[in-house]
């Protein structure tokens, strides 16, 4: 037998393991319990289940709920627990009694059939081994305590959801004890209709128009469970007898929408939802009046010479310009009531059509006249019948009645600023415009800030004409300017434009245009300025000459390898395809450039600035650049983008060898061109050589006055000035002999230049004879040799 302390024990884990297996039990019982009444409430609450729903939904969670407790209470209590397998559980908690435990369990009934002293040795040992242990201790609780701990929440959950909405939790049980019964859940709608924007249960609707019929939801009862009805239904019938039912669409605001289009007969509507319906609404479908067809007939002011136009049938916009007399004719659908028919112009108000005189149709036949006035943007027309019924969509006219505007001049020619000779003529080119028609136009212009504005007529305009284009050469001479006056000019133009707003004191319309200015300068100091542009551009000819010799030399280099039987590659046809855009970038440049040299060589003319040779020899500088770049370097170009396209043929070859001889052309014409805009290149050198001369003489004259005024330098020799001053003493010295000298290389320069012209343009050879005569004559070379000569000795006053 075995000892009354291990029976104890086994009898203890036997107790506690049914009293835990029970608890787990009840514990997963609640839980389901609570699960299905969750998902029942929520599934009715949400769909509002039907009673056979109900029914089968409660059945089932009760056939759930008795198969839980079935498997999960009834069937492990039902479970035996022998004291060996009891001892087990003691055996695998607590390790130490190495199956003492077991072994004394199995071997004490058969403790006769074996031998007793081994047995109660035994059974002596599980005693005192399993004294220390406690059944208490066997079960591992943290996953029981965890589900007891699930289902005591989900108890005091349903039990503080019941405290909170009794009436909730009453209606929840009743919908399920008696599924058939009256119990609903408090979710009550309420409907509200509109037909056509109004809630009258009696509407009128014009007759083909589309009827909006708009449905409100409500929450009735205010209960914080309601929610808008998932789908809404209209039900129609109309007065032919036809019945429908259609779906309303769900739109923001628990609002819902339908749409009845082409209406022709009356009809009766009503929705309903969630139990909830709506009152009947009437619709009746009454003909409403209309324009049938409209007539628009324009009467335009004198002054413009326009036609009038119309009774045309109308568009929808109405393009006039102010003053002009609009006739609206119009043909209504039904007999109007007196003064039934109007015109209301935005903003100025309404106009009464009267009924067209001497037409059969003159109930229906209606007419109004209107002059269109600046700031008119919109013009409809209103119909009341004889029933009271007025037109709905009234016809809509938009207005764009504009307001005859001035001219618009503009002076293209100069375009700005201008410095001409007192004896110039300055080129304009006037371009006035109108949107009606031009009158005349002139120029306007004063000599000074306080001398009388004068006017000069602009040349003819062709009679209606809205636009021109007025070439008019300005002659200075006949004002008799002079050199530092400056004269503001600007361009008007008139219309015909002679009806103006009532208070207003104008009398003729005058456009203007900016105003622009004349100075009048030197023909030296133009001169001078033109000569410094015609120096720019022939450096831009150079650089155009470096770069088509570049380019030839790239042409010349594949025909080297063509005629050496070298293959082409393809940094070869990249060569030819930069070759090629080369020639064309050269002629755009050229071609800007012979243009510029016109504007010199037009500019000079108009001035009366250098020679007729000058001038014609500037015209053919133009004339052979714009020849280079609208017909060589475009043939060129054309004969290496045929010979890129089969380099490796005898055509590529041919076509290349066109192209360096074209090229060969062109530099030999551009070394013409260099050498004909060289023509007054030595005076120009002469001149500029000159100002710099006078400028470093100046210079040194300065630093002569600045040096005289050291204190202890006057009159003192060189010996006895301090060494800061005889250093700048010394400076002093060698700058004056640098004037010196380049007055000696100036002299020289003369005499070359001179030699040079004598042949070619004997009339500036004499010119530059004169200015070496004068500068031999005022010894400036000797005076400068002088003042050298006395500064070396500090002689100050003498040498200044």
């Amino acid at each position: 037998m075995l000892p009354n302390g291990v029976k104890a024990k086994i009898r203890s884990l036997r107790s506690l393991l049914r009293r835990l297996i029970l608890l787990a039990g009840l514990s997963r019982v609640i839980l389901i319990t609570v699960g299905f009444g969750t998902f029942c409430l929520l599934v009715d609450w949400t769909f509002h289940l039907s009673p056979a729903w109900r029914l089968a939904l409660g059945l089932g969670c009760v056939v759930g709920l008795a198969t839980a407790v079935y498997w999960f209470l009834v069937r492990p209590m039902l479970v035996s627990m022998p004291d060996d397998q009891l001892a087990l559980l003691f055996e695998r908690r607590f390790p130490e009694l190495s199956d003492l435990l077991v072994s004394a369990v199995q071997l004490a009934p058969a403790r006769e059939q074996a031998s007793g002293g081994l047995v109660a040795a035994v059974i002596s040992a599980a005693e005192s081994a399993s004294a220390h242990i406690e059944a208490g201790q066997v079960p591992r609780l943290k996953k029981l305590n965890r589900m007891a701990a699930g289902a005591a929440v989900a108890a005091a959950a349903v039990v503080a959801w019941s405290l909170a909405c009794p009436a909730s939790a009453r209606i929840f049980a009743a919908r399920y004890v008696d599924p058939f019964g009256p119990a609903e859940w408090p979710r009550k709608t309420r409907l509200i209709i509109e037909v056509a924007g109004s809630k009258a249960p009696h509407v009128s609707v014009a007759k083909g128009d589309q009827v909006a019929v708009k449905v409100t939801a409500l929450n009735a009862r205010g209960s914080a469970m309601w929610t808008p009805p998932r789908a809404v239904w209209l039900d129609y019938q109309t007065d032919s007898g036809e019945k429908d039912c259609r779906p309303m669409r769900g739109t923001e605001g628990d609002a819902y929408l339908a749409y009845f289009n082409d209406v022709l007969d009356g009809l009766v509507v009503s929705a309903w939802a969630d139990g909830a319906r709506t009152d009947n609404v009437r619709i009746d479908v009454v003909e409403l009046p209309r324009v049938e067809d409209a007539w628009l007939s324009f009467e335009y002011p004198e002054y413009t010479g326009m036609p009038p136009d119309g009774p045309t049938r109308s568009s929808t916009e109405i393009r006039a310009i102010t003053g002009t007399r609009l006739r609206v004719q119009i043909k209504a659908s039904r007999k109007l009531k007196p003064q039934g028919a109007r015109i209301v112009v935005d903003p100025t108000g309404p106009v009464v059509m009267r009924p067209t005189v001497g037409n059969t149709a003159a109930d229906c036949t209606h007419e109004a006249e209107i002059v269109l006035a600046k700031g008119m943007k919109r013009l409809r027309i209103e119909l009341v019948d004889t029933a009271g019924h007025k037109n709905k969509h009234p016809k809509t006219f938009q207005m764009r009645v504009r307001e005859d505007k001035p001219p618009e001049l503009k002076i293209t020619k100069p375009g700005g600023p201008t410095r001409c000779t007192p004896y110039a003529v300055v080129p304009l080119q006037v371009r006035p415009n109108d949107d009606l028609a031009l009158r005349r136009a002139w120029l306007r212009y004063s000599p000074g800030p306080k001398q009388e504005p004068r006017q000069t007529p602009l040349g003819p305009i062709e009679e209606k004409a809205k636009e021109a284009d007025i070439a008019y050469r300005w002659d200075m001479s006949e004002m008799g300017v002079k050199v530092g006056q400056t004269i503001s000019y600007r361009a008007e133009a008139e219309d015909f434009r002679d009806v103006f707003p009532d208070g207003s004191d104008r009398t003729r319309q005058v456009g203007k245009s900016k105003e622009y200015f004349v100075s009048i300068v030197p023909s030296a100091e133009l001169a001078s300025e033109l000569d410094r542009r015609l120096f720019a551009l022939r450096d831009k000819v150079k650089k155009a000459r470096t770069r088509q010799e570049a380019d030839q030399r790239k042409v010349n280099e594949l025909l080297r390898k063509m005629s050496e039987g070298q293959p082409m590659t393809n940094d070869d046809r990249a060569m030819a395809a930069g070759a090629e855009n080369v020639q064309r970038e050269l002629a755009r440049f050229v071609d800007r450039v012979a243009a510029e040299i016109g504007t010199v060589r037009q500019r000079m003319q108009d001035n009366r600035i250098g020679s007729f040779a000058d001038r014609r020899r500037l015209g053919d500088v133009r004339d052979t650049l714009e020849s280079i770049a609208k017909s060589d370097m475009h043939r060129s170009a054309g004969f290496i983008k045929n010979a890129r396209k089969n380099l490796d043929s005898r055509n590529g070859r041919d076509n290349l060898q066109t192209a360096a001889g074209i090229q060969k052309t062109i530099l030999a014409r551009l070394d013409r061109v260099l050498a004909e805009m060289s023509h007054n290149e030595d005076i120009g050198n002469l001149v500029r050589a000159a100002r710099e001369l006078l400028m470093k003489q100046r210079k040194v004259k300065d630093n002569t006055a600045a040096f005289a005024k050291r204190p202890g330098t006057f009159g003192a020799s060189p010996n006895e000035l301090k060494p800061s001053d005889h250093a700048a003493l010394n400076l002093l010295v060698r700058r004056q002999n640098s004037a010196r000298d380049d007055m000696r290389n100036l002299e020289q320069e003369i005499l070359n230049v001179f030699e040079r012209l004598t042949e070619r343009d004997p009339k500036r050879a004499e010119l530059v004879r004169k200015a070496q005569v004068q500068a031999s004559r005022d010894q400036i070379r000797l005076m400068m040799e002088e003042a050298s000569t006395r500064l070396a000795v500090n002689r100050i006053g003498l040498a200044a």
